[in-house]
């Protein structure tokens, strides 16, 4: 009997956490679904052309959601973050395509992360991506700079809801996947800001290269 109760315990405590977190889809997207619900039933009453997208986003949202319901194990608070951001974007007035894109480009990097990370078994990895950045000029390392990370839709913002808590070159953190504007800053000035997808490829880590030298900065993502 006490050969078989850690193993009897542990598929125990499995099963608890499984069933727990079934519906985490659901309900961490209840309050996003009630918004483009809202949206969509607007758009239909004034005739909106950006309807169709819209309703396009409604497909892929529930896309996600069903993924996030077969995940036995709770979401990471960063990810609350972002659905709330979803529910900003929906509510802005005027609405239009190219916020409900940036909605849309979001979900299918997270949707990716999912479908390219389906292999593994929920409990040998991490929810979320380490996300390093690194700075040069050309081929020599340029370290010094600080680095934040926003959703798309806050690119104008200053506030920042992603700090990383160093400088580059040890600048890291973990996020969710998603859709970011990358923002250097040297000292208080910000030197440049760069639309970065992070976790399409399904990976643990990210390193984002920056070359301060190229016009422009060129940016470099490689997954590991």
């Amino acid at each position: 009997m006490r050969k078989w109760a850690p193993s009897l315990l542990v598929m125990i405590i499995l099963s608890w956490q499984a069933a727990r977190a079934a519906d985490q889809g659901s309900q961490s997207l209840a309050k996003v679904f009630h918004k483009l619900d809202q949206a969509i039933d607007s758009a239909e009453l004034s005739h909106e052309q950006y309807l169709g997208d819209l309703k396009r986003l409604r497909i892929k949202l529930a896309g996600l959601e069903v993924r996030l319901n077969k995940i036995s194990v709770g979401l990471p608070l960063e990810y609350s973050a972002g659905f709330n951001v979803y529910e900003d974007i929906l509510e802005s007035r005027p609405l239009n395509s190219a916020l409900i894109q940036q909605v849309e480009t979001d979900i299918e990097a997270k949707t990716q992360f999912f479908v390219k990370s389906a292999g593994f078994f929920p409990f040998s990895r991490s929810l979320l991506v380490l996300v390093s950045v690194s700075t040069y000029e050309k081929d020599t390392a340029a370290p010094g700079y600080g680095v934040v990370f926003n959703p798309v839709s806050d690119a104008d913002k200053k506030y920042a809801k992603f700090p990383f808590g160093s400088e580059t070159n040890t600048a890291s953190r973990q996020l969710p996947p998603g859709n970011y504007i990358l923002r250097l800053y040297r000292g208080e000035d910000a030197v440049m800001t760069k639309i970065v997808a992070v976790g399409f490829q399904g990976t643990d880590s990210e390193e984002v290269r920056i070359d301060i030298s190229a016009v422009g900065a060129h940016v470099d993502t490689q997954h590991n």
